[in-house]
């Protein structure tokens, strides 16, 4: 189920579908989070458009083993290894690694916005 969106219907929606940066920033438990409600906007290539993808279904993966993700085409692979860049976990001693850690931003760094749906606020 793919709908495209204008960035112009994103900030109309409901008050209860947050910003997955500002569920971090004020506290807000799994608990208070519905995740059959939330949804990901996956932006497409031109730059006002994205397309309504559930949450459920876009971090569905297809890797052997559910607890450690390996696949490179896997979702919460490609988010993790974007947080251990972010966070500095890289090293930058080797020769090049300049130019490896530039190319893994591109390559890993997300084209979407993860929305939750709050149940309380």
């Amino acid at each position: 189920m793919k709908n495209i969106v204008s960035h112009h219907y994103y900030n109309r929606i409901s008050k209860r579908y947050i910003n997955e940066h500002w569920v971090k920033e004020h506290g807000i438990t799994k608990e208070q989070i519905d995740f059959n409600k939330s949804f990901v906007l996956q932006q497409q290539t031109n730059q006002n458009e994205f397309s309504k993808i559930p949450y459920l279904d876009f971090f569905d993966c297809d890797c052997p083993d559910k607890k450690d993700h390996t696949l490179t085409l896997c979702e919460i692979f490609r988010r993790r290894q974007y947080k251990k860049l972010i966070n500095g976990k890289f090293n930058m001693n080797k020769r090049g690694s300049l130019i490896m850690y530039k190319q893994m931003m591109r390559r890993y760094k997300p084209n979407y916005i993860v929305t939750f749906y709050v149940k309380k606020l």
